[in-house]
């Protein structure tokens, strides 16, 4: 067996974007067309490379020329390497999928699920763009009629209008209409979630609920983090019968913290995000979860790699929920397609997670550092 060891890490800030402009949600102001994402390369000295999301710094990623990246089978990473960069992982699996010739998915399990379910989580406060004011609807049925064309059917969708930018009144109101005109404009097979980014009360939850029942399948971040409001949010879904799950998570830091709350029983849909966790983190969050009943549908918003990482532990996780989708592209990172059909994405059958650079598109300022042995 070649021994393959690690000879030189580009990192590389790409641009990815979307198609549509984002505006608010309950907290924070204008998205826009753009994110920034941090990206590395790393070479080994068999000629493989590795692509994936990394945001530790130059003097961390030093540590990791001339290590090997085996541990002791082909389909593992050094103990090494794994304290190195800790969840920070990306590459390496992308790197491992193609010293094996596999996805990613399958070296990680022999046991995988045919589809990933998948959720466009894009539908903000689109109406209070001003240019918008008056024709949210027809704007709205327009981005819906986007969604669909990519495969989707699941949306997740922004409320809580009222705790920064309308009346509550107004905002409450305005939510509950979103909720039906998309619901109506669609009609069937349609999955729809909602997130409040915190900026609902538990009496405002309630009272959604109970305007909205049947037509809404999961609550994201209601409001903050409060283990006797869950627990009174939890009674209440269960004595009223909702088919509702609660989901929370995204601002986790570590595993530590997420078990609290997985002990708690509060939670059904475990959200940590998928760039602080990483692979390892999320397998470990859903080994857990399993043990208490929930289900794992890790933060992906702001991410375009992090998004397909995510599809590949949805092909091998039994308690995977749904994959989130932020519909970006880049014209710096190549990925083989990935296709959604009828809600479910389809994960290509290549080496990795399918990743290239467009080296005719990386440019001088592009290049954060290039270190090699």
């Amino acid at each position: 067996m070649s021994q393959h060891y690690i000879t030189r890490i580009q990192a590389i800030n790409t641009h990815p974007k979307r198609k549509k402009f984002i505006g608010k949600n309950a907290c924070l102001d204008i998205h826009g067309y753009n994110i920034d994402e941090k990206i590395i390369k790393i070479y080994t000295n068999t000629n493989y490379v590795g692509i994936g999301v990394c945001n530790l710094k130059q003097e961390q990623l030093n540590n990791l020329l001339g290590k090997y990246i085996l541990n002791g089978n082909s389909c593992s990473i050094n103990d090494e390497v794994k304290k190195i960069l800790g969840y920070q992982t990306m590459a390496i699996w992308d790197l491992l999928g193609h010293i094996n010739n596999k996805p990613v998915y399958k070296l990680l399990s022999n046991n995988y699920n045919k589809f990933t379910e998948v959720y466009d989580g894009s539908i903000y406060f689109l109406d209070l763009i001003p240019e918008n004011k008056y024709i949210w609807k027809e704007r709205l049925k327009n981005e819906i009629d986007i969604a669909l064309e990519l495969g989707h059917t699941n949306f997740k969708i922004k409320v809580g209008r009222g705790h920064k930018w309308m009346s509550q009144i107004e905002g409450f109101k305005r939510d509950i209409e979103f909720i039906n005109e998309i619901y109506g404009y669609i009609k069937s097979n349609v999955k729809i979630g909602i997130d409040a980014n915190n900026g609902y009360t538990l009496d405002e939850v309630k009272e959604f609920l109970r305007i909205v029942e049947g037509k809404v399948i999961f609550l994201e971040e209601m409001f903050p983090e409060e283990e006797k409001e869950y627990a009174e949010l939890k009674e209440f879904i269960l004595q009223n019968n909702y088919d509702i799950l609660i989901a929370d998570g995204e601002s986790w830091k570590n595993l530590e913290e997420a078990k609290l709350h997985i002990e708690s029983q509060k939670i059904d849909v475990l959200q940590a995000n998928i760039i602080n966790f990483g692979i390892e983190g999320i397998l470990e969050e859903a080994k857990l979860g399993k043990q208490y009943g929930n289900m794992v549908a890790p933060h992906g918003w702001g991410t375009y790699l992090g998004y397909f990482v995510n599809l590949h532990l949805g092909k091998v996780l039994d308690n995977y929920y749904m994959a989130e989708h932020d519909p970006l592209y880049n014209d710096l990172v190549n990925v083989v397609e990935y296709k959604i059909v009828n809600g479910r994405a389809i994960v290509p059958n290549v080496p990795g997670f399918g990743f290239s650079i467009n080296e005719n598109k990386l440019e001088k300022k592009d290049i954060i550092f290039d270190i090699q042995l």
